[in-house]
């Protein structure tokens, strides 16, 4: 929801990083790991983590009230 309500999205530019990186992580070519890992798919877990990083980024701290 958060994604959705800040507008949020995946680049190709960032997807095909996240497919390099794969590549690199198990040592295989970045067209069989294509094969394997949908972009549908490893868009979801990318912008699930990017709303993620943006309420981390954009939280306000707050101290809870204590009633004594």
């Amino acid at each position: 929801k958060v994604a959705e309500l800040e507008a949020l999205e995946i680049t190709e530019e960032e997807l095909e990083g996240e497919y390099d990186k794969f590549a690199a992580q198990y040592g295989m070519e970045k067209d069989k790991i294509k094969e394997v890992v949908s972009a549908e798919g490893l868009k979801k877990d990318m912008l699930v983590e990017k709303a993620i990083k943006f309420v981390r980024d954009n939280a306000k701290e707050s101290k809870a009230k204590s009633s004594k």
